[in-house]
């Protein structure tokens, strides 16, 4: 009795899955939008981040997650290895400076290339703070718009990286509303 085998001996099974992910990429644009900044908030979630060090892991992983997404559209496979744990504490402990009062202020809405919402409480019940964060915001050459919507408590920015890393862009962005809040506390002091 003979016994055939239907099993075909495929020399490199990764790179016929590779070329199967980048077509599917290629035809579902959306994903590329949708993906980066959603693993991104799934992340911060997770490690329960917020503030600074939540602006710097969501922008950082987007910016990961897009790399990956366009090496597979251009049907390129590259194995990566998993770096969110090292992400995650990495830039935790870059970010160390900045109070645990300054990593709840504010939380990632929603972040694509060129835009990201934050959502910060303070600009409801401050309306002065809201004004010098906007002013600040506007003064910088990377930030081209700047919208405040108090009733939801969210601050949209536009921005231009001009060849700067989601990294460099996210500490700009951090230091700049680091900087809103130390402005009001100059003023308290000089009040008293």
């Amino acid at each position: 009795m003979t016994t055939t085998s239907n099993y075909t001996n495929n020399t490199n099974p990764i790179e016929t899955t590779g070329e199967q992910l980048g077509a599917f990429l290629q035809a579902h644009n959306e994903i590329e939008f949708i993906l980066p900044p959603l693993v991104g908030m799934m992340i911060t979630n997770r490690f329960k981040l917020r503030g600074a060090t939540a602006l710097l892991v969501n922008l950082t992983v987007a910016g990961f997650v897009r790399q990956i997404i366009e090496q597979l559209k251009e049907q390129k496979v590259t194995v990566v290895a998993p770096v969110v744990d090292t992400e995650a504490t990495t830039i935790s402990q870059s970010v160390s400076p900045v109070s645990s009062e300054d990593c709840s202020a504010y939380t990632i809405v929603h972040s694509t290339p060129g835009r990201i919402r934050l959502r910060i409480p303070r600009v409801v019940s401050e309306p002065d703070y809201a004004k010098r964060l906007e002013q600040l915001l506007n003064a910088d050459s990377h930030v081209l718009k700047v919208r405040i919507n108090t009733a939801a408590a969210c601050i949209v920015i536009q921005y231009q990286a001009d060849g700067m890393s989601d990294w460099e862009m996210g500490m700009l962005l951090m230091n700049i509303i680091q900087e809103a809040d130390s402005d009001e506390e100059e003023i308290s002091e000089a009040e008293e």
